[in-house]
Formats: C-alpha cells, sequence, structure tokens
C-alpha cells in the first residue's frame, strides 16, 4: 500500500499550510494610478477604446469614460458621422484616431 506521506502533493501542502504570513506596512502612501496625457490628468492610463460603431449610445459611452477619469477615443470618420458632436457635449476628454492614408487622399476633417 502507498505511503500518503509520501506523495509530493501532500507535502507541499503541509508546508504551505505551515508557513505563517504577516504584512506589516509603515509609512505606507496610497498609490497613484493616475497618468497625465497630451497635458490633460486622468485617474487611470486606461483609455476608453474607440467603439464608432455605437452611433446611438456614443454619448452615453462618453459620459461613462468621463465618470471614470478615463480618455475616451473617437474613429475615423467625421464627426457626423460619429455622432462625435454629441459626444463632445459630455465634457469627455476625447481622442480622435486620424488615419495617415486619409489624410494623404485630402479628404481628412
Amino acid at each position: 500500500m502507498k505511503n500518503q506521506n509520501a506523495n509530493s502533493d501532500v507535502i507541499a501542502r503541509k508546508y504551505m499550510d505551515s508557513l505563517v504570513i504577516e504584512e506589516r506596512v509603515l509609512g505606507a502612501v496610497r498609490p497613484d494610478a493616475g497618468v497625465t496625457f497630451l497635458g490633460e490628468r486622468f485617474t487611470s492610463p486606461i483609455m476608453a477604446g474607440a467603439l464608432s460603431h455605437l452611433k446611438p449610445g456614443m454619448a452615453g459611452y462618453a459620459e461613462g469614460a468621463r465618470l471614470a477619469g478615463v480618455a475616451c477615443c473617437i474613429g475615423m470618420g467625421d464627426n457626423e458621422t460619429l455622432g462625435a458632436s454629441m459626444m463632445y457635449r459630455t465634457n469627455a476628454a476625447d481622442v480622435k484616431h486620424i488615419d495617415p492614408a486619409v489624410i494623404h487622399r485630402g479628404s481628412w476633417l
């Protein structure tokens, strides 16, 4: 019959259970994940991605990004196509994507 105490899983589990981890924090400061991007201060380095296909919901999307303290991307296209005018009314920090190929063709707005 196999000795259960010789099983490496049992030995490792007994060892892990015998460890005592105690946290001691002295003089700690609250971490700040904020970042400054294009002269604006944001609470997080995470930027809400461009979801230009959500035309009816883009204003709410921008408002959510503003409330979260993050930048909001706007996809490529003119302002009317993207509904950007509604996004601008939310006072969210919007970053518009610019396609160099479109600029080269001269049709960029």
